[in-house]
């Protein structure tokens, strides 16, 4: 990937305290690398994928043990760098990105959008939606001008950026 940025879905930030989810803390190995980086975190210019963070991740910002987990968290959710992407649901894009995973919820066409309009990697552990259509959702990113756009579960992500 040439351009420091990146997408990340809600999932993941969740994963990252849930062991299971979290094997060898390679979500933790993940977010240092992308702080050290300075990785900047692609979001759309409405809020809805902040509004997700927020939703849903509050429980875990309101915790009082600081952990180096809850640090991670809290950078990209207060200080990590970002890039604001308009997302327009009556485009082409945003048309093709639905046929590809029609029953999925709007804010997982959101996340696919910023990722493909940022040209950007996203790193989300929803394979139903998301990455197990990794393929057909590279190709829908080429037909519309992204080059580097990738799709990667939070395991495969590192390799993904080249680190």
């Amino acid at each position: 990937m040439t351009k420091n940025e990146i997408t990340i879905d809600t999932n993941v930030f969740e994963h990252l305290f849930h062991p299971p989810n979290n094997v060898g803390d390679h979500i933790d190995i993940l977010l240092r690398y992308l702080v050290k980086e300075r990785v900047v975190l692609c979001l759309d210019k409405k809020g809805r994928i902040f509004g997700e963070y927020s939703h849903r991740l509050a429980p875990i910002l309101r915790r009082l043990d600081e952990t180096e987990k809850l640090s991670l968290l809290r950078y990209f959710i207060l200080f990590a760098q970002r890039r604001l992407e308009p997302v327009d649901f009556g485009d082409a894009l945003m048309v093709a990105i639905e046929g590809v995973f029609r029953f999925a919820e709007p804010s997982d066409h959101v996340f696919v959008y910023v990722a493909i309009a940022s040209d950007s990697i996203l790193v989300s552990n929803n394979l139903r939606h998301i990455t197990g259509h990794r393929n057909r959702l590279k190709r829908c990113a080429t037909r519309h001008g992204s080059e580097t756009t990738d799709f990667a579960n939070s395991s495969d992500a590192l390799a993904a950026l080249g680190g």
